[in-house]
């Protein structure tokens, strides 16, 4: 027997009155505004990611209790990010320690894929092109030279991005845990914004799912 989402448990058919709706509908377009104005989406669109992936993973496991399989859930998908992200830093590492493979051969094999083409180019265009990888190296570094503040804004937003990613990822696991013991009485306005983020959650699961 498949467990309910947090989405159509019982506070979700429940609603207070409408001034409390009403209110709770402004403060979510608030929210999600200030979501867009600070640049949070890929943060919001990883927490609902890993809340829905923790809610798909326990209903596979439904022969163990939901708190304890809510917990499993989490584990798994926190030790596949872990090692995805090592796997990623150390076949990085590898690339660019290289001295025989990596970026030296990608260089060498570039060179040899531009020199394949100089007969099907214009001449106008073969001459602006380098003559080997020592060549492609040197003009790659010259452009880096010459685009450094362009390559610098790019690395920081990637890794301010990555960051907010992360951020959204464990607080969408936090919350996924927090769902095996909800609270049973909600004020008024906390019901009202509660039936609003499973309206939300929901919709994104029928996008993604």
């Amino acid at each position: 027997k498949q467990r309910p989402s947090p989405a159509a448990m019982d506070l979700a058919v429940k609603e207070p009155a409408r001034n409390y709706v009403i209110a709770a509908w402004l403060i979510t377009a608030a929210l999600l505004w200030l979501v867009l104005r600070f640049d949070l989406l890929p943060a919001l669109l990883a927490g609902l990611l890993v809340f829905e992936l923790v809610h798909v993973l326990t209903m596979r496991l439904n022969f163990v209790r939901e708190r304890r399989a809510r917990i499993v859930a989490v584990a798994f998908i926190a030790a596949v990010v872990v090692g995805l992200l090592g796997l990623a830093a150390f076949a990085s590492l590898l690339f660019f320690r290289s001295e025989t493979g990596g970026y030296v051969l990608l260089l060498k094999k570039s060179a040899d894929v531009i020199q394949s083409w100089r007969g099907l180019l214009p001449p106008w265009l073969v001459h602006t092109l380098p003559t080997d990888a020592e060549g492609l190296q040197g003009s790659i570094v010259s452009w880096l030279k010459e685009h450094l503040a362009a390559v610098q804004t790019f690395g920081q937003e990637g890794t301010r991005i990555l960051i907010r990613v992360l951020i959204g990822m464990v607080i969408g696991a936090l919350i996924a845990l927090r769902q095996a013991d909800p609270p049973v009485d909600y004020r008024p306005l906390a019901l009202a914004l509660a039936n609003r983020a499973a309206r939300f959650t929901e919709a994104f699961r029928h996008v993604v799912f």
